[in-house]
């Protein structure tokens, strides 16, 4: 019958098998900094394999690129057409345009009630809700075709990022984040090119810019 019988020394742990009758079968010694190398290693290794799975096997709802939202929009929502149709974000009979493009203001200030909803004004992807010094709680939409919508001044945000969304859903409620005047929404759209004028949408919202 054999047993083992273990030393430690500074550099190494020595270990001897010896058999019943006391007499050592077979001495091996194994170093500190050998086993201290390979047992890191082992955890690096598996560290890195867990973290590369738990990244790689996320849902693609949570994880897609811009480069596919064309395509996955198209596929995953059956009454996506080709071509984009921007619609206004606020539904008020009371809201008014106050304010259009301008120098450093690249949108359109939409002027209405505290606490009015705010629409997706297309079929898209939140790839961004957060605050902004200058407007507040904001929201950015992806949408095909390369284009962008932004909502600025939001009182609150109903709408978490990297989820999809039709044209007419709610994101939010109006309200005056930021630097803001009055509660009013700040809506922009935006494509490769640069920025676009939401005046050209035809919203069917009152302009008191229009106004002499």
């Amino acid at each position: 019958m054999l047993s083992k019988l273990f030393k430690m020394h500074n550099r190494y742990i020595e270990m001897h098998i010896s058999s019943s009758r006391g007499r050592i079968a077979k001495s091996v010694k194994i170093y500190f900094f050998p086993l201290a190398f390979i047992t890191v290693s082992i955890i690096c290794i598996l560290t890195y394999l867990i973290l590369f799975t738990m990244f790689y096997y996320q849902t693609i709802d949570e994880v897609i690129y811009s480069q596919d939202v064309d395509k996955y929009i198209k596929d995953r929502l059956s009454n996506t057409n080709s071509d984009i149709n921007f619609m206004a974000p606020i539904k008020n009979d009371n809201a008014i345009i106050s304010q259009g493009i301008k120098d450093r203001h690249h949108g359109i200030d939409i002027a209405t009630e505290l606490g009015d909803k705010v629409f997706a004004s297309a079929t898209g992807q939140v790839i961004y809700n957060g605050n902004d010094y200058i407007y507040g709680n904001i929201i950015i939409l992806s949408h095909q075709d390369n284009f962008y919508t932004f909502y600025g001044h939001l009182d609150t945000i109903l709408i978490e990022n990297f989820k999809f969304v039709k044209s007419g859903d709610v994101l939010g409620h109006v309200g005056e984040s930021g630097i803001a005047k009055g509660p009013h929404l700040h809506f922009e759209i935006w494509n490769k090119d640069g920025y676009i004028d939401p005046l050209k949408m035809n919203f069917n919202i009152p302009n008191i810019l229009n106004k002499d």
